[in-house]
């Protein structure tokens, strides 16, 4: 629990508070292809808001994935029609999750961004100012719901079940299953009183992890049959077309998790997936381990993350992009091919 004299300075938990006290109607948005943090976050603060009369509406720049529908059961989670206006929503106030960019919100970045209304942004990645009028920052935070659940607390609301599944599933997932550098003893802290609202660790890692088609573990090992390997072993990649996808009749969400398993090899400091999503649109996908920061290679061509896990978004040829990401990778491995 957070109380007064634990919130982090330069943060508006005291603004944020009012604004709830105040409105009723709250629009909840985060980026484009949500993940876990971002869809479990959004879920548990709309829970949250309606246990204290609140009314929220999430809407989303993309559909939720195939791959989490688990956590929207009920189909709460609305997306946004290119184009359409805001205007005929009526809402008090935005939240915005687990982003601090604009760009990050697609198609739907300048209809909430020139909405009139007071934006909140919640998040856990490095913030430079600017995007928000109001704020919950902190990089210290394990996942953006960890900062969702400090509010919940700061608010006075009662967790419940479906709000702790929804903030464990955030938690399990941006940590690694608790194995990445963002975990620390108060990460576990939180996920044992999540846990006290009987929440079923087994359950969810199954609906997370083990709940793919069979297509998608025989394109898994088509995939790892072209892995490749430079600088000593310590960089290895994988590339997926469109043309790939198409023939396995798959979707770019279908090889979520794919960047994870040449990382297990001993001596690979950076696992990098390129994925064309769209013809000239690529996905880089960058995991690392040790001591490599795979953040600073993705903020060089305006990406971002975390030191172990942060992706890139690039527009060019697939053969193209491939190289100039490879090309700063390799420079960014020289320090460690001593080792």
């Amino acid at each position: 629990m957070i109380n007064a004299s634990e919130k982090p300075s330069g943060n508006d938990w005291d603004a944020i508070a009012r604004i709830i006290q105040n409105e009723r109607r709250f629009l909840i948005t985060t980026h484009v292809n949500a993940d876990p943090d971002a869809l479990g976050s959004e879920l548990a603060l709309a829970e949250a808001l309606r246990k204290i009369d609140k009314e929220p509406l999430i809407l989303n720049p993309t559909p939720v994935s195939s791959n989490y529908q688990f956590l929207d059961p009920a189909n709460s989670i609305d997306g946004y029609q290119k184009g359409a206006s805001l205007e005929n929503l009526t809402f008090d106030a935005v939240f915005i999750l687990d982003i601090s960019r604009w760009e990050r919100l697609g198609d739907l970045a300048d209809p909430v961004r020139f909405c009139g209304r007071p934006k909140i942004c919640i998040d856990h990645h490095p913030y430079s100012g600017g995007f928000a009028e109001y704020h919950l920052v902190n990089t210290e935070a394990c996942a953006t719901a960890e900062i969702i659940y400090d509010l919940i607390h700061f608010l006075g609301i009662s967790l419940d079940q479906r709000m702790a599944e929804c903030l464990y599933t955030s938690m399990l997932s941006d940590t690694g299953s608790f194995t990445f550098s963002n975990t620390n003893a108060r990460s576990h802290k939180i996920v044992a009183e999540l846990l006290a609202q009987n929440v079923c660790p087994r359950v969810i890692f199954e609906q997370l992890y083990q709940n793919h088609t069979p297509e998608r573990l025989k394109f898994l090992g088509n995939a790892l049959s072209n892995l490749q390997f430079d600088c000593k072993q310590k960089l290895a990649w994988m590339t997926i077309s469109r043309e790939m996808l198409d023939r396995y009749g798959l979707k770019p969400e279908d090889v979520e998790g794919f960047v994870d398993f040449p990382r297990n090899c001993r001596d690979v400091l950076l696992s990098v997936l390129f994925l064309e999503v769209e013809p000239e649109d690529i996905k880089i996908s960058l995991r690392a381990k040790g001591n490599f920061n795979a953040n600073r290679l993705a903020t060089h061509f305006g990406g971002g993350g975390h030191n172990h896990a942060s992706g890139i978004r690039l527009i060019g040829p697939l053969l193209s992009v491939q190289e100039t990401i490879l090309t700063e990778a390799r420079k960014a491995l020289e320090p460690f091919l001593a080792e």
